[in-house]
């Protein structure tokens, strides 16, 4: 609505291909392809662009802006308009499919070196608090570490399963009771869910549970890593060049425990199917050394790469500077953007005041706000088909909505105010 120029930056795949399904419509991941996995993305899209058009439509009116229409295929909009992408991930690790538009690329991961939201850096060293993790990482080899970050689960049952898989892949070796330390150890790293070991004391030697410690540091430290396959945890594990476990709960998690799995990076269980047996076979699978030549290939390809600079780079490279900047200060030698345009020249604000001041523009002067993209949100259908569908759900859409308003009011309207309310 106000011109603005759009570009897309996503950890995951939001761009339709054959190579595989939407990482939300929830399809299984097969490594074929096929044209069921182009539709999936059009389908998601679709339902996602319906599912929000009501609180879309209303903010535009609120900012007096034309409503979106209810027909076409709104889930295709940032397709028609060919709105640059960029995917945040090595294509070492997941290559660019050969069916994405030439706008749609991938720049590689994106690690900031110094993130001042961690409290002094990502690689900051943990303070003495941690001293207790320190000494035990330091009291055995390197263990494999548990961190399902940001997903919410069970602390107690996922505990209980986690000591259990270690006890498993020690097999007799230290229970507890001071024996000799044990090949497979782990480290449960807690985040939105905390890993609740209170009915399990006295703990394994063999493992430990700590908190937030800052994963540059950590990752230097163990051998694997079990995670949730989120899009950031399993960057920096590749950069590390960690094998993993991905235990993927939904969404965007599938596609990477896939490609973990397919590039012989590691293995996947869905969190749903963990047992304390088939974690207690990966920790020893990833302990095992199979994983690790491709690790470390991976992680030699991504350590060459600056995907944070790739990224701006593409940003910069497909910003419309022609249509963006105000000529009289090109004229000057200088770039500012431009906000305004009269006659086919664009002005920024501080060249339009010395336009006027300087009285080059009389009153006649038709001076607009300028807009230097121009999005079509789908004002016109322009095929017959695209018409059959716009009536198909300009239609039943409102209508259903209308009847639901009727039936819900009512007894809202009671609650509220009692019969004159339901009135």
């Amino acid at each position: 609505a106000r011109g603005v120029s759009l570009h897309l930056a996503n950890p995951f795949p939001v761009v339709a291909t054959r190579a595989h399904p939407h990482v939300h419509s929830g399809w299984k991941h097969t490594g074929r392809a096929s044209a069921a996995n182009y539709m999936s993305a059009s389908m998601v899209n679709d339902l996602l662009f319906y599912a929000t058009l009501p609180c879309a439509n209303e903010l535009r009116c609120n900012l007096r802006l034309r409503t979106l229409r209810l027909g076409g295929f709104g889930g295709s909009l940032v397709k028609d308009q060919r709105v640059p992408v960029s995917h945040m991930w090595s294509p070492s690790f997941s290559p660019r499919p050969a069916d994405w538009p030439e706008h749609v690329g991938i720049t590689g991961f994106c690690f900031w070196e110094d993130d001042v939201h961690f409290g002094g850096g990502a690689s900051a060293e943990p303070g003495p608090e941690h001293d207790s993790l320190r000494a035990w990482l330091e009291a055995g080899p390197p263990p494999v570490l548990i961190n399902w970050g940001s997903m919410v689960f069970d602390g107690a049952k996922a505990a209980a399963l986690c000591v259990e898989a270690a006890r498993l892949a020690a097999g007799d070796g230290d229970q507890g009771g001071g024996g000799s330390a044990a090949t497979v150890r782990v480290l449960l790293q807690s985040g939105a869910s905390t890993f609740d070991t209170a009915a399990l004391e006295p703990l394994p030697t063999t493992v430990f549970v700590t908190g937030p410690v800052s994963h540059r540091w950590l990752l230097q430290h163990v051998c694997a890593v079990v995670c949730h396959a989120g899009a950031g945890t399993v960057g920096a594990a590749l950069r590390a060049g960690l094998p993993m476990l991905a235990c993927p709960f939904f969404g965007d998690q599938t596609f990477w425990a896939h490609r973990i799995a397919s590039q012989g990076l590691g293995l996947q269980i869905p969190f749903h199917r963990l047992t304390a047996s088939n974690l207690a076979d990966a920790l020893s699978g990833l302990c095992g050394g199979k994983f690790t030549p491709a690790a470390v290939a991976v992680a030699a390809s991504i350590r060459g790469e600056d995907g944070l600079g790739a990224l701006l780079s593409d940003f910069h490279r497909r910003l419309p500077l022609e249509r963006m900047l105000c000529h009289a200060h090109l004229l000057l030698g200088e770039a500012k953007v431009a906000s305004h345009a009269c006659g086919g020249i664009q002005l920024s604000g501080e060249a339009l005041e010395a336009a006027v001041h300087a009285s080059l523009l009389d009153s006649t002067a038709k001076v607009v706000p300028h807009r230097s993209v121009t999005w079509d949100l789908g004002s016109a259908v322009r095929t017959p088909a695209l018409g059959v569908w716009s009536c198909l759900m300009a239609g039943p859409w409102p209508l259903g909505a209308a009847l639901v308003r009727l039936l819900a009011l009512p007894p809202k309207g009671m609650y509220a105010q009692g019969p004159y309310g339901c009135v």
